[in-house]
């Protein structure tokens, strides 16, 4: 993730260890700031080892390097390698700048009038581009560590002028790599108890501070949150009133009142879905009373186009109903009567499969010696009493039903040697030829009763011709009866749908009113419950007052143990002091002074937490003098608070007593008299239990069930 800056403020403020709010952990951390040049140890450190260096550190470890690439080539680099090139493809694109300068990639001369870049490991983004270009040179000279350049310069309070320095010339950088790498693994195995206590501290102040700010603004709004919660018991009281009759616009009023208790959003939400499936369901009533009427008079050639735009107004089982008679019409497209059904069903299989063709073909590939020679007229006779035992089958029978009937009379056909064993033969083709035709017989015909035979409707063994047909169908007063009688498709369509749509129409308001009143039963349970815990989170929150902040006991042990700082921060261990190569020098500036930032050093931190510590002492101390007042300021928020003060701007003191004598909201209520009630309120010609009602609403107590007596 990259930036630039008008200076390096901004980048050495994290790369030292400063900043604006350092942390407390800060001054046990170190910084290794990697001074570099053209160097050949510097190219291989960086192209070999800086994406693993930032990766390691971060945090109490900061890692940063001078890049020399102007912010013009670095903007172009960006661009050619696309928005989504960020982190470490960003930090390999600019290492690969820095490092090999004859890769193409090395920018000319540049201009060191403007700010420039450099990347360093950030705890938050784990990458940061960070101004420089010519900041290291200048960053050295200032140091007055030129002579050393190329280096490694390690700081650990930025604030005073003592570094260390470890020379890289003449290093190779694997080596340095290695050294790098043993320092920071050392420092984190000898320093992790005290840097966990230290983060712990740190942690512990903010939670102070934060809970003593939470306590006083606790204390301060602790009248007006107790007049909300009255106000809301109030409110559910009220609707419970009248829920069915205050409507849904009453109801949603309710639910986007800001700061509405979570548990009554989630009551008022579902009692709106429920509502809302009920509208909906006579929404679909009145649609389908209106679709029936409509189908009635659509056109033939338009019904489906009309089934179609009424599938998304009616309920799922007319929508089914829709679906069917909508494909019903597609396989018919130009509506038809039943005698065209019936000739498509004789052409196209009932006549074929029981055909003499047919019939012949089974009787051809009989294994012989079963195929021998059957004369003509022998075989005319056979299949004669073929035809009478397969039409004397009923039409309805189930697939799986046996042809044992007319394989029976195939076996007394003569000659007996070749239909006694060769009629058993026959029985899978006659058996497979049955099951197809009573597949596709017309379901009007099939399942009319009583149950027809297959010979009452086919015309076994005729040849399709319409003459022959019209005159079977004649002959037969079955068919000439259905046939005659039998509605076209659309007809069909009109009766079945139409019926749906009526009967939904029917039906659907019925459910939408026991829906509803099912939904306004649910709604009031869970009404009465939520203002029962609402209730007794009152009157808990009266009873105990503000909940007390942390005291001086706490603060008095934090800041105790910000006094043994400065001894934790020298008690640190860096592994790289103890190196023998590593030079120790005062620089002529402190890092914070040459890189021209006006903050640093760790005494601004404790002072800074010091100063955290003292305004949560404030804060405490502010909130435990408020909390009696604002406890009794809130203590005037509850039912029987709300109702003594109506009774006494009402009635004289002596009865208000009288009344409330018991403690009881409810008992003072139903003590009231007329003549009291009236004088409490109450517009319009209202009873006396419905002014008593009223009452207790508007103080936020549930009028008694009128079954609870």
């Amino acid at each position: 993730m990259g930036f630039t800056a008008p200076s390096a403020a901004a980048v050495y403020g994290y790369l030292l260890g400063g900043g604006p709010s350092p942390a407390l952990t800060d001054r046990f951390g170190w910084s290794i700031l990697l001074v570099n040049d053209s160097s050949r140890v510097c190219a291989d450190l960086l192209d070999r080892h800086a994406e693993e260096l930032c990766a390691r550190t971060g945090g109490r470890v900061r890692f940063g390097f001078f890049t020399g690439v102007p912010q013009e080539r670095l903007d172009y680099l960006a661009k050619r390698g696309g928005a989504a090139q960020t982190g470490s493809s960003w930090l390999r694109t600019v290492l690969d700048v820095v490092a090999r300068p004859r890769s193409g990639l090395r920018p000319p001369a540049y201009s060191r009038s403007g700010p420039q870049i450099a990347l360093d490991r950030s705890p938050d983004t784990r990458l940061r581009a960070v101004p420089g270009a010519d900041a290291a040179a200048r960053f050295a000279r200032r140091l007055g560590i030129g002579p050393f350049v190329p280096c490694l310069v390690m700081v650990t309070d930025a604030g005073e002028r003592r570094i260390h320095v470890l020379r890289l010339a003449g290093r190779g950088a694997d080596a340095v790599h290695a050294r790098v790498l043993s320092w920071i693994d050392a420092y984190h195995e000898q320093n992790r108890a005290v840097l966990e206590r230290w983060t712990a501290v740190e942690e512990a102040i903010a939670a102070c501070a934060r809970a003593a700010r939470t306590s006083l603004s606790t204390v301060r709004t602790w009248p007006e949150s107790r007049r909300a919660d009255l106000a809301w018991l109030a409110r559910i009281a009220g609707l419970l009133l009248d829920l069915e009759g205050g409507g849904r616009d009453g109801i949603r009023r309710i639910r986007q009142v800001y700061g509405a208790p979570a548990p009554l959003r989630h009551v008022l939400i579902d009692l709106e879905t429920a509502l809302g499936r009920s509208d909906q369901q006579e929404r679909a009533a009145r649609a389908c009373a209106a679709l029936s009427a409509e189908i009635d008079s659509a056109p033939d050639d338009r019904l489906r186009a009309v089934l179609g735009r009424m599938h998304a107004q009616c309920p799922d089982d007319v929508r089914r109903r829709l679906r069917e008679a909508a494909a019903t019409l597609g396989r018919s497209p130009s509506p038809c009567g039943a005698a065209d059904e019936l000739a498509r069903w004789w052409r196209n299989a009932a006549l074929p499969l029981v055909s003499r063709r047919e019939f012949g073909r089974w009787t051809r590939a009989l294994p012989r010696p079963l195929a021998a020679p059957v004369d003509a007229a022998a075989w005319h006779v056979a299949y004669a009493v073929f035809r009478r035992a397969l039409g004397a089958l009923p039409l309805a029978g189930s697939p799986g039903d046996p042809v044992t009937p007319v394989v029976d009379a195939l076996a007394t056909c003569a000659p007996a040697e070749v239909w006694r064993d060769g009629a058993r033969a026959l029985a899978p083709p006659i058996g497979a030829a049955v099951q197809r035709l009573r597949s596709t017989a017309p379901p009007w015909l099939a399942d009319r009763a009583p149950a027809a035979t297959i010979g009452d409707v086919v015309p076994i063994g005729a040849s399709y011709d319409r003459e022959t047909l019209r005159a079977f169908v004649a002959s037969s007063p079955l068919l000439a009866g259905l046939v005659r009688l039998r509605p076209d498709p659309a007809e069909r369509v009109r009766a079945t749908v139409g019926a749906a749509l009526l009967d939904a129409a029917g039906r659907l308001p019925e459910e939408a009113r026991t829906g509803r009143r099912a939904a306004y039963a649910a709604a009031r349970t869970a009404l009465e419950r939520v203002h029962a815990e609402l209730a007794a989170s009152l009157e808990r929150s009266v009873a105990a007052g503000p909940p007390p902040g942390p005291g001086r006991r706490e603060t008095g042990a934090l800041l105790a143990a910000l006094d043994e700082y400065d001894t934790a921060v020298a008690a640190i261990r860096y592994p790289y002091m103890r190196d023998p190569e590593v030079i120790e020098l005062t620089a002529d500036l402190d890092p914070f002074t040459a890189a021209d930032l006006g903050h640093g050093g760790g005494a601004a931190t404790t002072d800074r937490l010091r100063r955290e510590l003292a305004a949560a002492e404030e804060a405490a101390d502010e909130a435990e003098r408020l909390r009696e007042a604002a406890r009794a300021a809130g203590a005037r928020y509850t039912p029987l608070a709300e109702l003594r003060a109506r009774l006494e701007a009402a009635l004289p003191g002596g009865r208000v007593e009288e009344l409330l004598a018991a403690g009881d909201a409810l008992a003072a209520a139903a003590a009231l008299r007329e003549a009291e009630l009236t004088l409490l309120g109450g517009e319009g010609p209202l009873s006396v239990e419905e002014r008593r009602a009223l009452l207790l609403a508007e103080i936020g107590v549930l009028p008694p069930r009128a079954e609870d007596g």
